[in-house]
């Protein structure tokens, strides 16, 4: 359930009368006068968090109380259930499910900038720890920096060898 849907408008309405009942009864309880006074004595609160969570009228309550319509919370028109943009007035439904469709279709489109490629084949372990870093998202990108330091472990190598070998002989 998201918790950008507005479900039923009716219910969600008659759900904040019967919370705004609850709460005048709560208000005008003895208790209650009692800690808004020591409240304003003293400025320190002693209403319990669970108690003011208890206020709060979430819009995902009312989720399953329609038999399957949504309706968007910016037009009211009604939308289907798993709708990340409302198709009349193109208002955000799900913004986490839209960011994750963003970002898989960017990781798709992704290419190997030359400041990677670069850094992988000067910096040792620079193209083997972004090969590790984007195997599963990006293969296209892990790939040439995987080549790019393997092709630079291999110079390295190269160049060790040669350093042993003038020193040895």
């Amino acid at each position: 359930v998201h918790c950008h849907y507005v479900v039923n408008p009716t219910a969600l309405r008659q759900g904040q009368r019967v919370v705004r009942a609850r709460r005048e009864k709560y208000e005008t309880s003895k208790i209650t006068r009692i800690h808004r006074f020591i409240t304003n004595l003293t400025g320190v609160d002693l209403e319990p968090e669970a108690q003011k969570r208890r206020w709060a009228v979430r819009q995902q309550d009312y989720h399953f109380d329609t038999g399957g319509k949504v309706y968007c919370s910016n037009c009211g028109c009604i939308v289907d259930p798993n709708a990340t943009v409302c198709v009349n007035c193109n208002y955000v439904l799900n913004p986490v499910a839209l960011r994750r469709a963003q970002i898989a279709i960017s990781d798709k489109n992704a290419k190997v900038t030359r400041a990677e490629l670069i850094k992988s084949a000067l910096i040792p372990g620079f193209g083997f720890k972004l090969s590790r870093q984007y195997r599963s998202r990006r293969p296209q990108v892990a790939l040439p920096c995987l080549k790019a330091g393997l092709a630079n472990t291999a110079a390295v190598g190269m160049a060790v060898l040669a350093i042993l070998i003038a020193f040895l002989s």
